[in-house]
């Protein structure tokens, strides 16, 4: 009796079976492009496969790895393998999404007109304290490409910086300091303001009447309300913040632009003065 084979669905005396080539199907939006057709294992067993196959080699009952048979098998196996890595990886550098080159980006940006610009290094300034002692030079030249590398913090790495142009130090120029103020423009319409001195007894509410150049020629006027008041001690400055006013500047003559507390409140004669009294129709004073 002959066996049915479709009770026979375990798939236990089927023997080997060909895996490649494997299905390249890729989903949008991936990070990397599956693009091999295999592997060194999927390819050996493919062959081996192959072996018993329609038109394969029958009579080749051996498996073991060192047969030559086998072991040209294995070696082909080796280089599908290598070339298959090699085409997935140029698949991904085709594509901006997937590549992980800069020259691929760079050829693909390219390709459209658009050219990267090129690096640029990190900068900093620096500042060379000269020697003093009585038998040092007057003068040195600091070379191009002097070397300095910095102080790492913690968890950090000491990084190097070199000059990018020569330089002339000389021991008197060590005690230079940069420039901490500059004039500062009035403006009648200016909303920060800042003084000189930290005791200046200005607060919160105070007038003040500036006095500033017009654009045009001559000078413009504005009462303005401190908004703010911020004293530096350190600096000897004071920083003032003014509210914005709806009133327009008016034009002035004057022979000189500043700044005037208006400390002195006047008001008008009899402003205090006792309301006249009246008789209402009931006759009653009010």
């Amino acid at each position: 009796m002959a066996e049915d084979q479709t009770l026979n669905d375990c798939g236990c005396c089927e023997g080997i079976t060909k895996l490649t080539p494997q299905n390249l199907a890729n989903a949008p939006g991936l990070s990397a492009l599956a693009y091999r057709a295999g592997t060194h294992g999927s390819f050996k067993t493919t062959m081996l496969a192959g072996l018993a196959g329609p038109g394969g080699i029958p009579a080749l009952t051996t498996r073991a790895d060192d047969d030559p048979a086998i072991a040209l098998l294995d070696a082909t196996a080796v280089l599908l393998d290598v070339l298959t890595f090699y085409q997935e990886r140029i698949a991904n550098e085709g594509y901006l999404r997937t590549a992980t080159e800069r020259m691929s980006v760079l050829e693909l940006a390219r390709a459209i007109g658009y050219e990267l610009k090129p690096g640029v290094a990190a900068s900093t300034y620096l500042a060379f304290e000269m020697e003093t002692a009585p038998t040092a030079p007057t003068s040195a030249i600091i070379a191009v490409g002097t070397k300095v590398q910095s102080l790492p913090g913690q968890d950090e790495k000491p990084q190097t910086f070199e000059t990018v142009e020569q330089i002339e130090a000389r021991p008197v120029w060590n005690k230079i300091l940069p420039q901490q103020a500059a004039p500062q423009t009035l403006s009648a319409t200016m909303t920060t303001l800042w003084l000189s001195g930290a005791a200046l007894a200005l607060q919160t509410g105070d007038m003040l009447l500036i006095v500033a150049p017009k654009s045009g020629g001559g000078f413009e006027a504005a009462a303005r309300r401190i908004a703010t008041v911020t004293v530096d001690a350190t600096a000897q400055r004071t920083q003032l913040t003014l509210e914005t006013s709806s009133a327009a500047p008016v034009a002035i003559a004057s022979s000189e632009t500043g700044v005037w507390a208006l400390r002195a409140r006047a008001a008008p004669f009899g402003h205090n003065a006792p309301l006249k009294p009246t008789i209402n129709a009931n006759g009653a004073i009010t």
